[in-house]
C-alpha cells in the first residue's frame, strides 16, 4: 500500500566483510535509483550516512521499498544482504539514543 505523502526512508546493507568489493558495485546501483549518502534530519541539518547506509525518498511503504531493495540488487551476484529499512525519523531517534 502506497503512502498518502512522501517518506524519507534510511536503508542498511549488513554483510561479511568478505564481501567488501561489493560496496563497489552496490553504490553506482543505488545512485542509479536516487539513493543518496546524505540526508536532512527532522531539523533540516545535513547528515552524512555511515558507509553501507542509504537514504531515499518515496511513496511507497516500508515493506514494498524492502521488495523493491531486494529485486534491484539481485544484478550483483551472491548478495545477499541484511537489509534494515526505517524511517528517517526512526533512524535519527536511535541514532542520536545511542549517543547519549
Amino acid at each position: 500500500m502506497r503512502h498518502k505523502h512522501l517518506g524519507v526512508f534510511i536503508i542498511t546493507f549488513a554483510y561479511p566483510e568478505a564481501l567488501n568489493e561489493v560496496h563497489d558495485k552496490l553504490t553506482p546501483l543505488l545512485l542509479q535509483y536516487h539513493f543518496a549518502t546524505v540526508v536532512a534530519d527532522g531539523h533540516g541539518v545535513a547528515r552524512p550516512l555511515p558507509k553501507d547506509t542509504w537514504a531515499i525518498a518515496s511513496f511507497m511503504s516500508l515493506s514494498e521499498l524492502t521488495v523493491f531493495i531486494k529485486k534491484i540488487i539481485t544484478i550483483i551476484p551472491n548478495f545477499q544482504p541484511e537489509i534494515r529499512v526505517m524511517t528517517r525519523d526512526d533512524y535519527f531517534s536511535q541514532a542520536f539514543s545511542s549517543q547519549a
